[in-house]
């Protein structure tokens, strides 16, 4: 994410997951001068993501209105193109999909 600072990292990070990469990146932005190192013991990033959800982001339609989980979820997937950047390295696909929803029970 950041350059290296002169052979000195000032915060490394343990684990290339969502929690991990989401951490290095919200420490890049806040502090752009950090240099910052991910650390994953697997060969690529999100390796075992997608086996622990389904793989999925939720857009938030099946929670509360105004809830937390569904002002996160609306936030989540907003950013997942963010993450799927070619620079961050996060193969990602977009598939389709139709919410129909009935007023009438």
């Amino acid at each position: 994410m950041s350059q290296p600072n002169n052979g000195r990292t000032d915060v490394v990070v343990i684990g290339g997951g969502i929690i991990g990469l989401a951490t290095a990146l919200a420490l890049v932005r806040r502090a752009p001068q950090l240099s910052v190192a991910i650390v994953e013991k697997e060969p690529v990033l999100g390796a075992h993501q997608t086996g622990h959800n389904s793989g999925v982001i939720h857009s938030g339609i099946y929670y509360r209105p105004g809830s937390a989980k569904a002002v996160l979820a609306v936030k989540g997937h907003a950013s997942q193109g963010e993450a799927r950047e070619p620079a961050h390295l996060i193969p990602c696909r977009t598939p389709s999909t139709l919410s129909l929803v009935s007023t009438s029970p």
